[in-house]
């Protein structure tokens, strides 16, 4: 959701103050504002800053989660019928785990709906897939993760 308004007020001398052109909310309860600063000559500074939901500002700039997959040994390589997946979420939302084969087609998916900030793990069926290449794709509220998947049989 973008909030956007343009204000271009004026102190005694003339000069512009900053503008607020928007305001978006982040997605975890703050909101990342941005505004333009004018200069002299005509040219202008653009800057953003981000609040949190308790009103500091700035704060920890969220990454993707890792994705993680835990086969036997630790081998990327998979021959058994069920694989397991660990991830871990620092922000509660909504997950789907994705399967794709080389060309692009989803073989399978998994959807779980608000899960707490942690550590999980689900289990990957791969007993109907034949030898070869996969991805795996990690969907959550900060990003998405991608693996690759070796199946041998």
């Amino acid at each position: 959701m973008l909030i956007a308004w343009v204000l271009h007020p004026r102190d005694t001398r003339g000069r512009f103050f900053p503008s607020i052109v928007g305001v978006a909310l982040d997605g975890f309860g703050g909101a990342v504002a941005v505004w333009d600063l004018a200069r002299e000559g005509g040219y202008h500074d653009v800057l953003a800053k981000r609040v949190d939901s308790n009103g500091n500002l700035g704060g920890q700039v969220w990454a993707a989660p890792p994705l993680q997959l835990d086969p036997e040994g630790g081998s990327p390589f998979l021959s058994v019928t069920n694989q397991t997946v660990h991830y871990t979420l620092s922000v509660p939302g909504e997950v789907s785990i994705e399967l794709y084969n080389v060309l692009g087609r989803q073989l399978s998916s998994s959807s779980f709906f608000h899960q707490q900030v942690g550590a999980f793990s689900t289990s990957l069926p791969t007993d109907g897939l034949a030898s070869g290449l996969y991805f795996l794709r990690l969907s959550t509220p900060l990003g998405e993760a991608v693996q690759k998947v070796v199946v041998v049989r």
